[in-house]
């Protein structure tokens, strides 16, 4: 809050905010309001395209990290508006229900699906099309199943 311009100072998990127009409130910010839920989701979201989806090393040690930020930006985020939200307790209430948490979660994957979807959708590597151009060229070990009596069916159809 002090970063964003109001006088607000923190005493452990208290938050001492004065709002010129509304006076002095204290706010505690307690485990499950400080954002870190939200980064576990991401980071298990995070976790599961990296192990669904092809992608380089570094975009496999980048999507876990990118998920970590957004999650930590958003509980930020939603903190300060918990905060500004003490004087009006019915908007404090919505905001700490599940319909205000819910909103915070899916913003968090949405943003997630903007960052990962352009990474995702680009072709792959050189390397992955060398790889699969080998697998493609090997030999394909068949056995002739074929009767005799089919082969010369076969050979009659193709002369006439």
């Amino acid at each position: 809050l002090y970063y964003f311009g109001f006088d607000a100072t923190s005493q452990g998990i208290k938050v001492l905010l004065n709002l010129p127009n509304r006076g002095d409130f204290v706010a505690e910010v307690n485990y499950r309001c400080t954002g870190i839920l939200m980064m576990g989701l991401m980071f298990k979201f995070a976790l599961l395209l990296v192990s669904f989806f092809w992608m380089k090393w570094w975009q496999r040690l980048w999507f876990p990290f990118a998920a970590l930020a957004i999650g930590f930006f958003l509980g930020v985020i939603r903190v300060t508006i918990l905060t500004l939200a003490v004087p009006d307790p019915s908007l404090f209430d919505y905001c700490l229900g599940s319909e205000g948490t819910q909103i915070f979660s899916t913003l968090s994957i949405i943003i997630f699906f903007f960052f990962c979807y352009p990474v995702l959708k680009e072709p792959k590597s050189r390397d992955f099309h060398k790889k699969q151009a080998r697998v493609n060229n090997l030999p394909i070990l068949t056995t002739n199943l074929r009767t005799e009596k089919q082969e010369n069916t076969r050979r009659a159809y193709r002369d006439n």
